[in-house]
């Protein structure tokens, strides 16, 4: 390799495993600054500077920072899963474990680079998924001054240890910003590959091949991916996710498991065969039935409804105190519902808090999805619930867990 010698170091702080990559400083001045990759023996490509050292963490826990095309319809509230990044992150199975979705509508790189300090790495996320090819860019700022502000981005993100993923910009209807959007693309990945950094395409999978622009049945407006197209470019995404990103065990596949505070959350057991799990009540639902899983890990609770009002509600958690932050995943399969939900109750008095890891969800797909959120307990809270509600057809949910993440120290 020309220059002089180039180290990557390895160590242990605490529980967190970091890589220190020690950039090629001896290089002649003339050239950039090169970014040391794992790529065996050849010498890696140029790029923008960076810092000369830094450490990048190695966990799984993300933030999405873009537009509206990032944020969907998400929302503690409204519910997650309303756009593709959460999509993605439960078609994965958590691979890319959603912690926030720091999209705003509207925004421009101007604005997302303005508040990555107080939405992304004061958050301490280990990777964040940058969507910053906008449609809002375009008229608002020259293609230079976009650039600038991606790469302010990405350097900000790996000043604070944090893996950048970037993307793509999605097809748009109008000529004019799609070939915008289509030139700063091009740009987006000649630049990730020189600097080592993993692009997620969120164009090839829902362009038409014949005209450039969206596939009419994956767009409502022509800029932004509707539920289908969202769910499109999440399942096409899944299998391109880094291969140095693992998938960690999450939530509990016993039902006496003493981290998890939800009783029987593996719905183990119908002891007066109603087909509900022990520890579980019904309201209103059609039908219930218990279902072994392949792997042996417990069984699914399959469970059908005529109505939105229709649904199965686990006993209060115990273990938690105001303030504390809890964990609620599990794992679910959409058979035919057409708003299949899941909804954390933190009952304070009126209004109650009502947290939706998964909202009025009605895509249908092969195999097997994980929801997954992180909250802490409201003031004023007095008993805490999960409800599964499998609106107008049949949903299964397996492994269901509430864990406090404050209590386990790991908050």
């Amino acid at each position: 390799m020309a220059g002089g010698p180039v180290r990557v170091l390895r160590c242990l702080v605490g529980h967190v495993g970091f890589e220190v990559e020690r950039l090629d400083l001896s290089a002649p001045a003339s050239r950039d600054a090169r970014i040391v990759s794992k790529v065996g023996d050849r010498e890696p490509p140029t790029g923008s500077a960076l810092t000369p050292t830094y450490a990048r963490r190695h966990g799984n826990r993300t933030i999405g920072l873009g537009d509206s095309i990032m944020r969907g319809s998400d929302g503690l509230t409204s519910g997650f899963g309303g756009s593709w990044f959460s999509m993605l992150s439960e078609v994965s199975g958590q691979r890319l474990r959603r912690v926030r979705n720091s999209g705003i509508a509207g925004n421009t790189t101007a604005q997302m680079l303005a508040r990555i300090d107080s939405d992304v790495t004061t958050y301490a996320p280990d990777i964040c998924v940058i969507e910053g090819i906008t449609p809002n860019d375009v008229g608002s700022l020259t293609q230079a001054q976009s650039k600038a502000n991606i790469i302010a981005m990405i350097d900000a993100c790996v000043a604070a240890g944090i893996r950048p993923i970037v993307c793509t910009g999605p097809p748009n209807d109008k000529a004019e910003t799609n070939l915008s959007m289509r030139q700063m693309s091009t740009w987006m990945v000649k630049n990730a590959n020189e600097r080592g950094i993993a692009v997620f395409d969120l164009y090839a999978h829902v362009a038409d091949p014949a005209t450039g622009i969206y596939v009419t049945d994956y767009t409502d407006d022509g800029t932004h991916p509707n539920n289908d197209g969202q769910n499109a470019i999440a399942i096409y995404l899944a299998g391109r996710i880094p291969d140095d990103i693992y998938l960690a065990p999450l939530g509990s596949t016993a039902s006496g498991d003493p981290t998890n505070l939800l009783a029987n959350g593996a719905f183990v057991g119908d002891s007066n065969s109603d087909g509900y799990a022990d520890n579980w009540n019904v309201s209103g639902l059609v039908s219930g039935s218990l279902e072994a899983r392949e792997d042996g890990l417990g069984f699914w609770q399959v469970i059908t409804g005529d109505s939105a009002l229709d649904f199965l509600t686990g006993q209060a958690v115990p273990g938690w105190a105001v303030g504390d932050v809890i964990r609620v995943s599990g794992e679910w399969i959409n058979v035919d519902s057409d708003a299949l939900t899941v909804i954390v109750y933190m009952v304070t008095g009126t209004p109650d808090s009502q947290l939706r890891p998964l909202s009025s969800r009605s895509e249908k797909f092969t195999g097997t999805r994980r929801f997954y959120i992180e909250l802490p307990i409201a003031a004023g809270t007095v008993s805490l619930y999960v409800r599964l509600v499998p609106g107008v057809g049949t949903g299964k949910f397996s492994h269901v867990a509430i864990e406090n993440l404050t209590a386990l120290g790991i908050a």
